[in-house]
């Protein structure tokens, strides 16, 4: 058999590992359905039995089904995915602190998301791709670029976009009053450019630098919803490249990354010959790859040293070549695509997010005004970050508005999972390598156990006065919201979006106010998946571009303090 097979033409060969391939997907189709792996545990039926529960979670706004779910069955119960395979949802905070906290390295993301995650930053040392000794390398790198010292010293290039911001949204209201997500994404990309690589990417003031238009290029795509993941995870980890081949929007951002990737090596090269530490390798590499390093051509920089690429290429350039912390360029390039992503969209949606919240709540929106105009428009960043009525409206927003819907988790070994409450009699869970586990960011943010009966209303009070529940909750995450992440997963710059939310929402409410459109139709709005949980306007349907219509009325021009 075998030597028929070795013999035999390419075709035959195709045919034979497809027919293969299909008795083993029926094999494992079968034992899937008819093998439950917690047979103590509730979950909701499903009569689909290729997809499992996915298409009725994705025919509702993000959270809805989950939520509906985490009601009817508690904070543990199991959903079917892909070819019958069981998913367990997790809502249980000790649970889920043994999952993200106490055995971090013990779950991490399947490989077919980390297929996604490559695809996404054009790189395969990308921290949001990276598990175990890698991960925790390049962790430790990024946490000491964003200390709370450090942060502190980006806060006045955070402040000059605000102020640019301000007075571009003074020049273009009517434009702007049709799609604040739109304007939320162009000083977010500005903010993350200066503060990430020290350049100015311009878009506020609609300057064509190469990097701002290979960003805005990946932007508009996926805004535009012409990317598409639509393989399940087990068959992309086996098949990574079969979307490439299969969609033609797949394949031209993957184009858009590369050009990105090129621009930004530019803009790293650019940095490395500023701070003096540009070596002859470097210049082959240049000359090699046909690069660009001209001033006018690549954009402006700040020539500070503050920026995160700088410390990074200062750090990496003070280790030996041998020391095992040391990071080469090409590591260090795969972090700053990240910090695009994280950075710039995400950031933007949060805050157009916490924008439409103050639409909906004008009273909210006039206490806080009046808080954040007694501090003045100089106020120092400690200050700032210390204004309870602030915080409450930002943590409350973030609470209610969680960007990224979901987290997944793969078991990389087996496991027993402790619960706070047992589970039908059981008071641990096994878990046996290979299992996923979910974690619905909506249904930890919102649990009435904790924030009582009103857990979906937005009451930033609550924060100022934290409910006995919340303050011994023990649920991961990042201040009482699951956004963004916990444990060695939990995003680094987390303080650094939060500063720059307060910041840009200090210069934005006390020169406007914000309320919703006059056309009713323009009023309600939906959230949907488009990467992110995004603001959709209902009469448009899911699947036209996302934006959020807001009306913008001018206030006396406020005194500094």
């Amino acid at each position: 058999m075998l030597q028929l097979l070795t013999s035999a033409p390419p075709l035959t060969l195709a045919l034979w590992s497809i027919s293969i391939g299909a008795l083993v997907a029926l094999a494992v189709w079968i034992r899937n359905l008819y093998k439950d792996p917690f047979p103590f545990i509730d979950g909701p039926p499903t009569t689909n039995l290729i997809f499992g529960h996915f298409p009725e979670i994705l025919r509702e706004q993000v959270g809805i089904v989950y939520d509906r779910w985490h009601k009817q069955y508690g904070p543990i119960y199991k959903v079917r995915g892909f070819m019958g395979s069981t998913r367990l949802v997790i809502n249980d905070p000790v649970a889920a602190r043994h999952i993200m906290v106490t055995r971090g390295y013990s779950y991490g993301k399947h490989e077919g998301v980390r297929v996604v995650f490559r695809w996404i930053e054009g790189s395969i040392y990308g921290m949001g791709s990276l598990e175990g000794d890698d991960h925790k390398k390049v962790r430790k790198m990024m946490l000491h670029t964003f200390t709370p010292g450090h942060l502190r010293t980006l806060h006045p290039t955070i402040r000059e976009y605000a102020d640019q911001y301000v007075q571009v949204l003074s020049e273009e209201r009517e434009i702007a009053e049709h799609n604040m997500l739109k304007y939320m994404k162009h000083v977010a990309l500005d903010i993350i450019g200066a503060a990430s690589y020290g350049y100015a990417t311009g878009v506020l003031r609609k300057q064509d630098t190469p990097l701002a238009v290979a960003l805005e290029t990946i932007v508009s795509q996926v805004s535009n919803d012409t990317i598409r993941v639509p393989l399940p995870t087990a068959l992309r980890a086996y098949l990574p490249r079969l979307e490439w081949y299969l969609l033609a929007d797949t394949r031209l951002f993957d184009r858009n990354v590369k050009h990105l990737r090129k621009v930004a090596y530019e803009v790293l090269y650019m940095r490395k010959e500023a701070l003096g530490v540009l070596t002859d390798e470097d210049r082959i590499h240049i000359k090699n790859a046909g690069l660009r390093i001209d001033r006018e051509r690549v954009g402006n920089f700040a020539m500070g040293i503050d920026d995160v690429l700088s410390m990074m290429l200062q750090d990496a350039a003070m280790l030996d070549p041998d020391d095992p912390d040391k990071l080469d360029d090409e590591w260090i390039l795969a972090q700053i695509m990240v910090l695009f992503w994280a950075g710039h969209e995400s950031t933007a949606t949060s805050m157009t997010w916490l924008i439409y919240e103050m639409c909906r709540n004008p009273d909210v929106q006039s206490r806080l005004r009046s808080e954040l105009l007694a501090v003045g428009l100089d106020c120092d960043v400690r200050t700032l970050l210390d204004l309870p009525y602030l915080n409450g409206v930002v943590h409350e927003s973030l609470r209610l508005h969680s960007t990224s819907g979901q987290s997944i988790r793969h078991a990389f070994a087996d496991d027993v999972i402790p619960l706070s409450k047992p589970v039908n009699g059981m008071h641990a869970i096994p878990i046996r390598e290979g299992q996923e586990i979910c974690f619905n960011h909506p249904s930890m943010n919102c649990r009435e156990d904790v924030w009582g009966k009103d857990a979906e209303q937005f009451k930033p009070e609550r924060w100022i006065n934290l409910p006995e529940a919340a303050k011994d909750d023990t649920m991961p995450g990042w201040e009482g919201v699951a956004n963004f992440g916990s444990g060695n997963r939990q995003c680094v710059g987390a303080g650094f979006a939060v500063m720059e939310i307060k910041e840009v929402l200090l210069r934005l409410l006390t020169h406007f106010e914000f309320t919703l459109p006059d056309d009713p139709d323009e009023r309600d709005i939906e959230g949907w998946n488009r990467m992110l949980t995004k603001p959709f306007v209902k009469k448009e349907g899911k699947h036209a571009m996302p934006r959020l219509p807001v009306k913008i009325i001018p206030l006396r021009a406020p005194s500094s303090n």
